[in-house]
């Protein structure tokens, strides 16, 4: 018998268990330190991620803050609108049931279906089997889009479907008792601007649209509302107060992303309320004056800058641009450029307004005496050229006072080229006629034109010659304004002072203008146009009872080979003591209407005067609202 082999030493075999048992050991040790490193440095990121596959968060639309009037008049407001909606997420298995039985039943017949078909199907049914009760309560077939439907059930499952929209009070009073609170299908009450005096104040207020809500840095797939986003006017310039706060729910859903159970809700926090330093009563009365015809009017609180009317016509009724508009509605807008805010995005030749800073020019500059007699014929001669005035005889011998009260054309091309066109626009800028005013729009044009010879080189590749300083003296030409600029110098004229800050926001403390003496040249031009609103070209604006300084002012322009008249007024009362300026511009069609500033401006600013008076001297009432007054940003 052959001896087995030796067996190997026992200490070989205990080498081997330590080795085995060391390799253990440190597979622990990796465990072990993997372990820590997931939950003490890596569980966030794991948390996130848990979170990524099981919660979705749904946004909330805040409701908008509402705006009101400097007498606490709701000018902007949220209407609550009721829908039918439906859970689509809640009726998937009904679905998925309909579907196994029309391909069973495809099957035993031998059809073939087509997959997109069946679904839309299968759709259809489960919902007009949950709807008969409504639709006959309703008496009234709910339009479904089966296309809609299939694509919002994909790509926002936990969001409702909108079937029904604009349910009256009246139903949605009945429906509440008709649906269960478990059902799928629901009702819905969602928040829509109103802007319950339709058209005034619509260049002023905007209106709003619906948009999908900015993506945030939030780590979870998001759904949301679409929110209603300030699209022009203060509520597009004041967005971040109305706008409020959004809210959210936190979802739990399946790992096939329907809804499971609701975890979390922040409720949404409405937006400020804005106060506008606009008086309604004031706006419709020079509003109801344009009738319909096309321009703009600035009305300005001189002592604080505050706006008092801000025309612009022809306007828009914000309502009928919400949730959403038509082409034929942009078409109709569009025809007379009813989206500009002509108050300050309109640029006009202000006519013979201007004549007030050439008269300050003149006379501040030493060029033109305080009571300096300039004879004026029938026209003036100015190189080689006939520059006529509007009276056939002319005005003879007059100096600045009768010439701004009848506004003498001779008198200022005289004036005009004696101070030239450099002082001219040095004191227009003086005034703040050569930028924007800051009023708190958007858009505001900052294209206004103050034309000089290095202007004209510069932009036209020309010389300048005398004709064009004539023209400037009296507001034609190149020269270019908006009304609220003409507005703002009215009002620091009115003051002695030479800038406005005009602003639309009530303030608690309203802010106090300075006011200064006049100065010799101011005294002696508003002299001229208190002459020019009692016995001048501005007599149509006289209102009793109320003293009134003002200008008329007419300009003729080429606009797309079209011939436009544009007839001006700019003025401010009472006299003694200036507490509101305006400036009126309205466009006409050709050069042979009787568009003048005195015919057709002046009875507009008229309008604002006696609605003033009347509000504010004869029946003086408290303005401001302690309640609804807030602080801009």
């Amino acid at each position: 018998m052959k001896k087995n082999k030796k067996e190997a030493p026992p200490e070989n075999i205990q080498t081997r268990i330590w080795w085995v048992f060391g390799f253990m050991m440190v597979l622990v040790a990796v465990l072990f330190v993997g372990l820590v490193v997931r939950q003490l440095f890596q569980y966030e990121s794991f948390k996130k991620m848990e979170e990524r596959q099981s919660l979705r968060r749904v946004l909330l639309p805040a409701p908008r803050g509402i705006i009101t009037d400097r007498n606490g008049l709701v000018l902007a407001k949220n209407k609550p609108t009721f829908s039918l909606v439906v859970y689509l997420g809640e009726l998937r298995a009904d679905f998925r049931k309909e579907q196994i039985r029309r391909v069973r039943a495809a099957r035993e017949k031998g059809l073939t279906l087509d997959r997109t078909v069946l679904q839309q199907n299968a759709i259809e049914t489960v919902l007009r089997e949950q709807l008969k009760p409504i639709e006959r309560f309703l008496n009234k077939k709910v339009t479904l889009d089966l296309k809609k439907i299939e694509q919002h059930l994909m790509q926002q499952p936990l969001m409702p479907y909108t079937l029904l929209r604009d349910i009256s009070l009246e139903e949605f009073a009945r429906l509440t008792e008709l649906l269960r609170v478990d059902a799928p299908i629901q009702l819905q009450i969602r928040s829509l601007r109103q802007y319950p005096e339709g058209d005034t104040m619509s260049h002023v207020l905007g209106f709003v649209a619906l948009r999908e809500p900015e993506a945030d840095e939030s780590n979870l797939r998001t759904f949301s509302y679409k929110e209603q986003v300030g699209m022009n006017g203060v509520e597009k310039n004041f967005e971040d107060i109305l706008q409020g706060e959004v809210g959210y729910e936190l979802i739990l859903v399946n790992p096939g992303g329907f809804r499971y159970e609701r975890t979390e809700r922040v409720n949404p926090q409405a937006g400020k309320p804005l106060q506008l330093t606009l008086d309604t009563r004031l706006q419709k009365a020079v509003e109801k004056s344009f009738g319909k015809k096309i321009g703009a009017a600035v009305a300005l609180d001189v002592s604080t800058g505050e706006v008092l009317s801000l025309v612009s016509k022809p306007s828009y009724n914000p309502n009928e641009l919400i949730p959403s508009f038509s082409a034929q509605t942009d078409a109709r807008i569009r025809v007379h450029n009813g989206w500009i805010n002509r108050s300050i995005q309109g640029l006009y030749p202000p006519g013979s307004t201007f004549k007030l800073v050439t008269s300050l020019a003149a006379m501040e500059s030493g060029n033109l005496g305080l009571d300096e007699i300039l004879h004026c014929e029938n026209y003036f001669l100015v190189g080689g050229r006939k520059f006529p005035e509007h009276r056939k005889t002319g005005y003879g011998d007059i100096n600045v006072v009768r010439a701004l009260e009848v506004s003498a054309n001779v008198f200022f091309y005289q004036t005009g080229l004696r101070t030239g066109p450099e002082t001219i626009v040095a004191t227009a800028k003086k005034y703040g006629l050569d930028e924007p005013t800051g009023i708190e729009l958007p858009g505001e044009t900052r294209r206004m034109i103050l034309p000089t010879p290095a202007w004209k080189r510069a932009t036209l590749s020309e010389p300048w010659y005398a004709g064009d300083t004539a023209n400037m003296a009296i507001g034609q030409g190149y020269v270019l304004l908006t009304p609220m600029q003409m507005a703002c110098f009215t009002a620091s004229l009115a003051r002695g002072d030479t800038f406005t800050r005009p602003t639309l926001i009530k303030q608690s403390t309203p802010p106090e203008l300075p006011r200064k003496p006049y100065s010799e040249a101011v005294a002696k031009v508003i002299e001229g146009m208190k002459a020019a609103a009692t016995t001048g070209t501005a007599r149509l604006v006289k209102v009793d009872g109320l003293t009134i300084a003002g200008k008329t002012g007419t300009a003729q322009i080429v606009v797309h080979g079209e011939h436009l008249t544009l007839a001006w007024f700019v003025g401010f009362a009472p006299i003694e003591n200036p507490q509101v300026a305006i400036a009126v511009v309205v466009e006409g069609t050709s050069p042979d209407d009787e568009y003048a500033g005195g015919t057709i401006a002046a009875p507009v600013a008229r309008s604002f005067f006696a609605e003033w008076k009347k509000n504010y001297i004869d029946e003086p009432q408290i303005s401001n609202n302690p309640a609804t007054t807030n602080t801009t940003k």
